[in-house]
């Protein structure tokens, strides 16, 4: 359950809170002990972002974190380590396969894959949507061996 929202504080940020009834932080450090899990859908470093920054400041404070792609693999080990030295969990998620419109491209291209082989595949995309991309497009066409996209904390 939503139980708060950790954002900048702006009309946006305000509004969503209201919206759900959920109390807004503006700071880590304002993040009541009670909280279990936070999803950081915040640009990382790689994107000139804090989301990084502020995944290392939950993990400290014993959150597990699920963070948004993309992040620099070394931004991913610094977070993998935290969590261990906190002793909780950090994922990166690849979350846009379970999105609804994501699935029902994934059926139709199995579905085609069934009837003929895929003879090529044309994609572009901005970079902060590249590992997704490549991600959904492996799935599509049944795989890109021997390469593989899976949890890098859980190695």
């Amino acid at each position: 359950r939503l139980v708060g929202i950790l954002a900048r504080g702006g009309d946006a940020s305000r509004a969503l809170a209201a919206r759900h009834g959920v109390p807004l932080w503006t700071d880590v450090a304002e993040l009541p002990a009670d909280v279990d899990l936070a999803s950081v859908a915040v640009g990382s470093a790689v994107q000139g972002g804090p989301g990084s920054e502020l995944v290392l400041a939950l993990l400290a404070r014993g959150i597990h974190v699920l963070q948004e792609h993309p992040a620099h693999p070394d931004e991913i080990t610094a977070a993998a380590r935290a969590a261990r030295t906190a002793g909780v969990r950090y994922r990166l998620s690849t979350h846009y396969r379970h999105v609804r419109a994501t699935r029902g491209f994934l059926a139709s291209a199995e579905r085609l894959r069934a009837r003929s082989p895929l003879v090529h595949v044309d994609a572009a995309g901005p970079v902060h949507l590249l590992q997704p991309l490549v991600d959904v497009l492996g799935q599509a066409v049944g795989g890109l061996r021997p390469w593989a996209f899976a949890d890098p904390v859980a190695r």
